[in-house]
């Protein structure tokens, strides 16, 4: 619960500076679970923020970042990683946690072609952390829920498969079942999803 609550405080002094960069911003996973879907900051860990930047704002998102005290492995280059990964290495900051910041949400070389378009028209705005916040439409979070359990050759901590749960349970009255399918379908993700969601019921 601490951690979390550090995590948010920070996130209660980027998400303004952001937004008076104009600079769009995603808060994904934990930061959308813990307070949304779970609603109790010592129910879901994090270890750190992730956050999703356009690609084209993500030089600039960078520079906002180490303006405010963050800092970036040695001869981090953001043109680079964005050919390579789907976000940057972690930006620490002492007493403030750990920044991943993404600007996709699969690698660039994953056979999962995400519509980043479509996704960023697709977001909620919800307060996190007494701030208004991007998130992912439901939709979208459990397919990344789902994705990222992939990614990681679905090996990752029974967490993981709770997150699916609890999100199921949380946003049930609102996930619209047949574009989930279509969207899975375009992503190429419809096993990668049926597989999480197996595993979670189970």
């Amino acid at each position: 619960a601490t951690r979390n609550l550090l995590l948010y405080h920070e996130l209660a002094k980027i998400l303004p500076r952001f937004a008076q960069h104009g600079l769009p911003v995603i808060a994904l996973k934990g930061l959308h679970l813990s307070e949304l879907v779970y609603q109790e900051p010592s129910l879901r860990p994090m270890s750190d923020m992730d956050l999703l930047v356009p690609v084209d704002r993500l030089q600039a998102s960078y520079s906002l970042l180490q303006e405010m005290g963050y800092l970036a492995p040695p001869f981090t280059n953001p043109e680079k990683e964005s050919r390579r990964h789907h976000h940057l290495p972690p930006l620490t900051k002492k007493n403030a946690g750990i920044i991943e910041l993404h600007w996709n949400l699969a690698a660039p070389n994953s056979s999962h072609p995400v519509d980043l378009e479509a996704l960023w028209q697709r977001t909620h705005t919800q307060t996190l952390a007494g701030i208004p916040a991007q998130v992912l439409s439901p939709e979208d979070l459990l397919l990344h829920l789902a994705l990222h359990f992939n990614s990681h050759n679905f090996r990752l901590e029974l967490r993981h498969l709770y997150d699916l749960l609890a999100t199921l349970e949380h946003y049930q009255e609102q996930i619209d079942w047949t574009v989930l399918q279509t969207r899975s379908q375009l992503w190429r993700a419809r096993r990668c999803l049926f597989l999480a969601l197996y595993l979670a019921h189970e």
